[in-house]
């Protein structure tokens, strides 16, 4: 098997991952920026203005692409190696997921149940429209267990983002004891139809009578089939494909990748907001389908030593750094934005400065945050 000979050299080889990670975190941040100063700024921001910018509507679309690239990079540890299996076995795959996901996610709680009870800064936010009252309850002990995400009274309960996280967070336990011992026994084909199953399943329970009544739900049911199709793409790339495609498998790639781009172009610039909110699950499983075939072609460079703009672009030292830093990122990002707004708003007033001051100082202060968040909070557990 064509594997490099060093963890730096894979590291430095599969950078690219972080890059496409810190783009969609980007576009992710944009959409919630957009959201709120679209309409805090809407006396200045004229419907020309907007529509130029309806592209940043589509924030789901990023959260698909994490998913997917969460599913392949899970994957890597299995297909690299000569196992079917888990590596280290499921035990060492969910205190490596803890030691990655909770401290962060438990730090960044506690600041938002802080913030929600300490200052009215956050419930003046449009950005959090959804998030009050706080539940001191069933709300906070939801998103410490992180099924918050099963209950439309709690979904965006305290900070809206971490839907998604609870979300990521219970496919790891599909994928860890459904996924992969399918996989071990009846090899890849198996991802694929575990994870369309387990989407169904979840899909139907959400539309039951009782679940209805009881505002049960389970949001975005098709990410699991995403994330176990971005599983098989990573087995296919690194058991099938390992010293590279042929010229026709990559030719139905791309035009796959075309076409389901082209598709969620037409549909951006053809459907209303209303249609698409509607029929979400089709905007984002064309977002998770390009995102794996964009990974897909990539590996594939990388693994017959070609050139890529792709995998080029990706790798650009400043995209690498925003994955890195991207799940704190993805944590904070509204906080900041609904506090910079607040101070920009109180002190400049509504006009173009005042977007621009609002969008740099809230952009800086992120990442800012975000990568002490990274430096401190993330990193020692990682190490551990």
């Amino acid at each position: 098997m064509q594997v490099p000979n060093t963890s730096e050299q894979k590291a430095n080889k599969l950078a690219f991952l972080d890059g496409f990670r810190g783009l969609a975190c980007v576009y992710v941040v944009l959409y919630h920026f957009w959201f709120e100063l679209s309409i805090a700024y809407s006396s200045i921001l004229t419907q020309n203005i907007k529509s130029y910018f309806r592209f940043l509507n589509f924030g789901n679309c990023s959260v698909a692409a994490f998913i997917a690239i969460s599913g392949y990079c899970l994957m890597l540890s299995t297909v690299r190696s000569s196992s079917d299996t888990l590596k280290n076995g499921w035990r060492e795959f969910l205190i490596r997921r803890c030691r990655r996901i909770l401290p962060g996610y438990y730090v960044c709680l506690l600041l938002g149940i802080v913030l929600m009870n300490g200052s009215d800064v956050l419930h003046k936010s449009l950005l959090f429209q959804n998030a009050i009252p706080v539940d001191m309850f069933s709300g906070v002990i939801s998103h410490l267990l992180l099924i918050h995400n099963i209950n439309q009274n709690w979904v965006f309960n305290i900070n809206p983002p971490l839907w998604s996280v609870a979300v990521e967070w219970q496919i790891y336990f599909m994928y860890a004891f459904v996924m992969m011992p399918l996989y071990s026994r009846f090899k890849a084909n198996s991802l694929l139809l575990s994870g369309a199953a387990l989407s169904v399943v979840l899909f139907a329970i959400s539309r039951l009578p009782i679940a209805f009544s009881n505002k049960f739900f389970w949001p975005h049911s098709w990410f699991v089939f995403i994330f176990a199709l971005a599983a098989y793409a990573a087995w296919y790339n690194y058991r099938v494909a390992i010293k590279g495609m042929s010229d026709a498998a990559r030719l139905m790639f791309v035009s796959a990748i075309l076409a389901a781009f082209c598709l969620l172009s037409v549909l951006f610039f053809t459907r209303d907001d209303k249609w698409l909110e509607h029929h979400n699950y089709i905007v984002e499983l064309l977002s998770g389908g390009i995102s794996i075939g964009v990974m897909v072609l990539c590996i594939d460079a990388i693994l017959g030593n070609k050139k890529s703009f792709l995998v080029g672009f990706l790798s650009l030292p400043f995209l690498v750094f925003l994955g890195k830093i991207s799940y704190s990122i993805y944590l904070y990002h509204c906080f900041v934005m609904a506090v910079v707004i607040f101070l920009v708003m109180k002190y400049l007033g509504a006009g173009f400065l005042s977007v621009f001051a609002t969008l740099s100082l809230a952009l800086s202060l992120v990442v800012l945050l975000s990568y002490f968040s990274y430096k401190y909070v993330e990193r020692p557990f990682m190490r551990v």
